[in-house]
């Protein structure tokens, strides 16, 4: 089995990763770090625990969310697995 056939689908890799941290980048460029509960086929993404976080070093209050939801017709959405 080559290499490139190991590779899972990108659903299955994000299935894979419910229940560990994840950074979810919108096409806005908001951003949001949480524990990935869910997901679905149409990205509609469901974090526990999250708060949403900005890439300058500015003086925003951090908006924290016990339930967020995610739809996935917002355009692009990028999530990025957190590995400690």
């Amino acid at each position: 089995m080559s290499e490139l056939e190991k590779i899972a689908p990108p659903e299955e890799f994000l299935q894979s990763n419910i229940g560990k941290e994840v950074i979810v980048k919108l096409q806005t460029n908001e951003q949001y770090k949480g524990r990935l509960i869910s997901l679905d086929g149409a990205m509609n993404i469901y974090l526990q625990n999250s708060e949403e976080i900005f890439e300058n070093n500015s003086n925003e209050k951090i908006k924290q969310f016990k339930h967020l939801f995610i739809r996935g017709n917002n355009g692009n959405i990028y999530i990025f697995i957190i590995i400690f």
